[in-house]
This record gives structure tokens, C-alpha cells and sequence, in this order.
């Protein structure tokens, strides 16, 4: 009698839909930078593939909680390299299950703060320094990070980064500042208003939309006199929002904006 062994039931598959699809490439494309576990995300597309779009909130929510238990555990038994690399997944299913979620309800933003403090857990596990920021404007307070690589002593380059729309300050950190920071770079992850109203409890009461410029010289200005920056290469890399109108991004000192004129500065739109 001859006996058939079968060596996985995960098919290598995506979806039909087309924003499914995309999602999920998504999520797969983070695992470069620490985001993701390749082999959960495909597990994960199996359990949802029959509901859709309906499924998915709480499929990655339920995968983000296991893997901030397994994070949990890690960490309690002193295994510091392998809690952080759990909690950034954690960070970043939660990010994904806020995408689907209904957008302006307690959901939504319980699943934000949740990316948020999963992140800043893995933080806490690993070896860069980093800061924090909550930055005002206009009675709003925006949040950011600053990070700092292991071993820097004295002015180095620094990457000022913003994502788009959809995008968040924990994601960023896989897209951008992850490698940044392999690289001996520092690096400021900063959120436009119409980001971070995603993750308001009453997203209402944000004023929108506000000046481009604006916002950003709120979120440099705390930055910009820092040691660490000074005589340094600076680069600004920015993604939909700002360059939705397809205008130049504007750098006159009357926005605060003035450390971009500087010939070691450099803007980068995508």
C-alpha cells in the first residue's frame, strides 16, 4: 500500500479581488524589513479567501493577538531579539486589520493605537534609540519617531520621511527608516493631520485639509536644531499627500522650511 505525503496545504495564491490582491502584497512586501511572517500572511489569505473583504479585519486582528502573546512570552523569558521581532509583526497585522475596519469607528481606532503600542514594545526590545515625538499644530498634536542607529556618536545624515494616505508612522518604519538605520542614517517618521485622523477617536473635529508646508515645518521644527543633525546631509522622502497636487514642495524660509535650501538637502517625492 503506497501512502501519499502531502507537504503543505497552503497554496501560493492571492485573490480575484483586485484591492484584496494589493492588500496582501502589501503585507508580503513588509517582511523584507521585519513586517510580516510570509507563512502567516498566506495562511491567513486561506481562512479569508471564501468571506472577503469581511474577514479580514478580524482574521489579522486574531493573528496580531497571537503574535503579541508569542511576543509576550518571548520577552518574559529574556529572548529580547525575538520579542521585538514579533511585536513588530504584531504592529504591522494590526495595521492591516485596520485598513478594512468600519474607518471612524472605535474599532478602527483601537486597532491604530494598537499597531502604535506593539511598535513601540518591539522598541523597547531592541537596540535603536528612539524618541517619541508628539508634535502641535494648530491645537492638534501629531505624532512622530525619532531614531537614532546603534553606535552613533556626533552629526550624521538624516531622512525625514512621510507615508501616504492610507500609510502609517509604523509602516513607514518597514518601507523606509528600517533601512535607513542599517545604513548609519538617522531617521524622523512624521504624520500629516489627514493620517493621523484615522486613528482619532472623532476624526470630525480635525480641521482638513491643511497646507502642505505647513504641517511639515510643525513636524521639523522640533528637529531641526538638533546636534545630531547639524552639518549633515538632510533628505526628505514623501509619498501621495504631499505631492497630490503635483506642486513643488515649497522651501522658503517663511515656512519654517529653510534647512531644505541648504545644498546638502534634498527632497524626494514618490
Amino acid at each position: 500500500m503506497s501512502e501519499k505525503t502531502l507537504r503543505s496545504s497552503t497554496r501560493v495564491i492571492g485573490f480575484d479581488d483586485p484591492e484584496l490582491d494589493f492588500q496582501l502584497l502589501r503585507q508580503l512586501g513588509s517582511a523584507a524589513y521585519g513586517g510580516a511572517s510570509v507563512g502567516e500572511c498566506l495562511a491567513v489569505a486561506g481562512q479569508i479567501r471564501g468571506t472577503g473583504a469581511r474577514g479580514w479585519s478580524d482574521a489579522f486582528a486574531q493573528l496580531a493577538d497571537r503574535q503579541c502573546s508569542d511576543a509576550t512570552q518571548r520577552a518574559t523569558a529574556g529572548h529580547r531579539i525575538s520579542a521585538r521581532d514579533r511585536y513588530l509583526h504584531a504592529a504591522n497585522s494590526y495595521r492591516a486589520a485596520e485598513y478594512f475596519s468600519p474607518f471612524g469607528t472605535a474599532r478602527h481606532a483601537e486597532l491604530g493605537l494598537a499597531s502604535r503600542t506593539a511598535f513601540l514594545a518591539a522598541m523597547t526590545e531592541g537596540c535603536v534609540d528612539v524618541e517619541e515625538l508628539w508634535l502641535p499644530w494648530r491645537g492638534q498634536r501629531l505624532p512622530g519617531y525619532w531614531f537614532v542607529p546603534p553606535g552613533s556618536s556626533g552629526p550624521g545624515p538624516t531622512l525625514v520621511a512621510t507615508s501616504g494616505f492610507d500609510g502609517t508612522l509604523e509602516e513607514t518604519y518597514f518601507q523606509i527608516g528600517a533601512a535607513a538605520l542599517e545604513r548609519g542614517w538617522r531617521v524622523l517618521l512624521i504624520c500629516g493631520p489627514a493620517r493621523w485622523t484615522r486613528r482619532e477617536p472623532n476624526p470630525a473635529r480635525i480641521s482638513c485639509p491643511i497646507p502642505k508646508a505647513g504641517w511639515l515645518a510643525g513636524s521639523t521644527w522640533h528637529w531641526a536644531d538638533r546636534s545630531s543633525t547639524r552639518n549633515g546631509s538632510h533628505y526628505l522622502v514623501s509619498a501621495s499627500v504631499v505631492t497630490s497636487s503635483r506642486e513643488p514642495l515649497p522651501t522658503n524660509a517663511g515656512f519654517g522650511l529653510s534647512w531644505l535650501t541648504h545644498p546638502s538637502s534634498t527632497c524626494v517625492h514618490t
